[in-house]
């Protein structure tokens, strides 16, 4: 991966490939962005896909997804969040948000709200 800052404005960039050897392989990309807002705040987004091949070759899942979120720093330890996501599912996929389960290419929504304190 990679990672570039401009100011407040921090771009990421990933390839990531998972070869199994003998099942199916992934590979895919993300192109994320993280702004500093006040110097407490940072908004993000994230586009990504990943396309599963059978061990001939074959196409057999892609997945888009999308997110976007926010986190507000309150102290140095203690930070809230949030973020929605959505993963639209191809040719066979059936990824999902945070462990769910869905039907071969179909789509699947996520929404995160947490408060976080380190100790």
């Amino acid at each position: 991966g990679a990672r570039y800052a401009v100011g407040a404005l921090k771009l990421y960039g990933l390839y990531d490939r998972a070869n199994s050897g003998t099942a199916s392989d992934t590979h895919g990309m993300q192109f994320s962005a993280a702004y500093t807002m006040g110097g407490a705040t940072d908004l993000k987004v994230s586009v990504a896909e990943s396309v599963m091949k059978s061990a001939a070759g074959a196409n057999i899942g892609t997945t888009r997804r999308y997110g976007l979120g926010f986190v507000h720093r309150l102290s140095k330890r203690t930070q809230i969040y949030s973020s929605i996501a959505q993963l639209n599912n191809s040719s066979g996929a059936r990824m999902v948000v945070n462990g769910g389960v869905t039907a071969p290419n179909q789509s699947a929504k996520g929404f995160d709200l947490g408060l976080a304190h380190s100790f």
